[in-house]
C-alpha cells in the first residue's frame, strides 16, 4: 500500500474499529482484523512521526464522553 504524500492532509476517525455487535459468536476473527483493531489507535502517532498533517473526526460518535475515551486510547 502506498502512503499519501506528506503534503496531503489526512482525516483520522476517532471511532476505532470494533467487533460487530450482532456477529456470530462462534466466528473467530482473522488475524488481519485483530491487528487492524489493535493498531488503529496508533495511527495518529505514526502519521505525526512521518510528518503528515492530520485532523481528527468524531463522525459516528454519539457523546462527548466517547470522544474523550477514544482520545485516551491513542498511543
Amino acid at each position: 500500500m502506498n502512503s499519501p504524500p506528506k503534503e496531503t492532509p489526512v482525516i483520522v476517525s476517532l471511532k476505532w474499529p470494533e467487533p460487530e455487535k450482532d456477529a456470530d459468536p462462534d466466528r473467530v476473527p482473522s488475524l488481519r482484523e485483530l491487528r487492524f483493531r489493535d493498531r488503529a489507535p496508533s495511527s495518529p502517532a505514526a502519521l505525526a512521526k512521518a510528518g503528515v498533517k492530520f485532523a481528527f473526526s468524531s463522525d459516528g460518535i454519539t457523546s462527548p464522553a466517547e470522544i474523550l475515551k477514544s482520545c485516551e486510547e491513542i498511543r
